[in-house]
């Protein structure tokens, strides 16, 4: 296996965005929530509110970059797999199935041990507060699951792909917005796969040769509609939830999204021109693998972070102010707290997102990846909902990774170097040039 190879599958501007969006994230939930610890008792509030707060949520709301960069590296690693789907989801499942059965895991023990030493109140809010992130993962699953097929479709159908996605999403709204409230959950499946179909057709050069006037006129529509959609009505006036808008675009998401991913995609695309050959050299290149290699499980244990440093707080409640001005002068300890935390979880926890099951198969069985990677999207989306637990749901997850190895079959060509995507999985080596030269377009060079 050759370096170019390995490069071939890779836009590193698109790497580049899944870190920075992930920093973005991350100070989002370390900086809004205000946590104070009254009489010794945790409450949490979001403390930014108002139109300036409203504005800013537009600007910070990086979902829509997380999915189509997701659309981007499925895109690769599909066609890599091209013919072999259970392989594909098994092992692109269980990459993101073992890190989550972990943190899950950890999780139930310490809010367990709490209620065993007589706080249940505490242990339940650790347990609530840590599985915050899962929604991502219980989606991206689904997403995953759907990634070839959405690829295909992509390249027979077109913009008429990511177009009827959009429509079932604005249709959903209007549903939800008539007192059914019930329709809105549909929009977690519908605005997501629509902001992954994006970096599909991005991958595929669907964007490629836009000039700088139409990408500008988009970008300026998708604004536009976002305005229309909040001064009109009735959509929320923030991408995220706040304390005077407790009903946002994101949760769950709504058609805003949608209009907020197209201006995305055109910002995207104009700056990966105009700075993505910048990030080509082999220095730069490397430093973004390193950078992106342990971003899921930065993801999934940003909180569990924050939640061990307001447990410190209760022992130096300096740590904890009201608001006010002792709130701002301990932001900078607050942060520096939550990062040294977060990098001794991911020194611990890291080795598990790049956990390889055996492939305990005779043949590879689609039916069984699938049924796998449905079993933990239901766990998962429980643990979000409910907490994490010693109960079922973390038995449901161990089962699901069962199932997943058993989907697979051993390689016929172990050995030898293997090229990643962009979100640093491993793509099977078997006809990497074939796979690589008929999806040029993945890393936006030009002709």
């Amino acid at each position: 296996m050759t370096v170019a190879a390995t490069k071939s599958v890779r836009d590193p501007f698109i790497d580049l965005l899944r870190v920075l969006s992930m920093g973005v994230v991350l100070g989002m939930h370390w900086l809004t929530p205000l946590i104070t610890a009254p009489g010794g008792q945790i409450r949490v509030e979001i403390l930014p509110s108002g139109p300036f707060a409203w504005i800013a949520s537009w600007c910070i709301q990086v979902m829509p970059v997380i999915f189509l960069a997701g659309g981007v590296a499925n895109t690769a690693v599909a066609g890599a797999y091209r013919g072999r789907y259970a392989q594909y989801l098994a092992v692109r499942g269980a990459r993101l199935v073992a890190p989550a059965v972990v943190l899950v895991g950890v999780v139930a023990l310490m809010a367990s041990a709490a209620g065993g030493l007589g706080h249940p109140s505490i242990g339940r809010a650790v347990s609530l507060s840590a599985m915050k992130p899962l929604w991502f993962l219980a989606v991206y699953l689904g997403v995953l699951a759907l990634a070839p097929a959405m690829v295909a479709a992509q390249r027979r159908f077109g913009w008429g792909v990511p177009a009827a996605l959009a429509a079932a999403a604005l249709g959903v709204d209007a549903v939800r917005f008539a007192g059914h409230e019930w329709a809105a959950v549909l929009n977690y499946a519908f605005v997501w796969l629509f902001a992954h179909q994006l970096g599909i057709a991005y991958a595929l050069g669907a964007v490629r040769s836009a000039r700088p006037g139409t990408l500008a006129a988009v970008g300026l529509g998708g604004v536009a509609a976002c305005v229309g959609m909040v001064a009109l009505g009735p959509y929320p006036p923030s991408m995220i939830g706040l304390s005077d808008v407790p009903v946002s675009n994101l949760a769950p998401p709504t058609g805003a999204l949608v209009a907020l991913a197209v201006a995305q995609l055109a910002a995207i695309t104009w700056l990966g021109r105009r700075f993505g050959p910048a990030l080509r050299t082999e220095r730069r290149r490397r430093m973004l693998d390193e950078a992106g290699k342990p971003l899921m499980t930065v993801y999934l244990w940003h909180l569990p972070a924050m939640v061990l440093l307001v447990g410190a707080g209760l022992v130096a409640p300096a740590l904890l102010p009201e608001a006010g001005p002792q709130w701002w002068l301990v932001r900078p300890l607050w942060l520096v707290g939550c990062v040294a935390i977060l990098v001794g979880l991911v020194r611990v926890f890291h080795r598990f997102e790049s956990v390889r099951l055996p492939a305990l198969g005779t043949r590879a069985r689609p039916a069984t990846a699938l049924a796998g990677v449905a079993l933990a999207a239901a766990c998962i989306a429980w643990a979000w909902q409910h907490g994490a637990a010693l109960d079922g749901g973390l038995v449901g997850l161990v089962c699901s990774l069962g199932l997943l190895a058993y989907a697979q079959v051993p390689a016929k060509n172990p050995g030898g170097q293997v090229p990643t995507d962009n979100s640093g999985a491993q793509v099977p080596a078997k006809e990497p040039v074939k796979a690589a030269s008929k999806d040029s377009a993945l890393i936006g060079r030009p002709k």
